[in-house]
């Protein structure tokens, strides 16, 4: 993510809201008391973690590339978003 984004503050963020994100979706069953299998946490986290870098770096890109073309942080949040939606939806369905 260093090399596609230039950048090294960018894919420290990224990496930890997607490894919190993980962390959220394996500690609702410990906090509710359901036991899942061993292997069910590791498909959680590869699944989870190889499509949100995905995202994470297409929203970001997206997001770069509207805000160099002089929009406002809002307004490129917004476009990068309206971009990225449908390829999200696509999968989560």
């Amino acid at each position: 993510m260093a090399l596609v984004l230039k950048s090294i503050s960018l894919p420290v963020i990224l990496v930890i809201a997607i490894e919190f994100a993980i962390f959220c979706n394996t500690a609702v069953p410990f906090y509710m008391g359901d036991q899942i299998p061993f292997v069910a946490g590791i498909v959680i986290g590869t699944i989870q973690l190889g499509a949100t870098i995905d995202y994470a770096v297409l929203m970001s890109t997206k997001y770069l590339e509207v805000r160099k073309s002089g929009e406002d942080k809002f307004q490129s949040v917004r476009t990068a978003m309206t971009a990225s939606v449908s390829s999200i939806f696509v999968s989560a369905f």
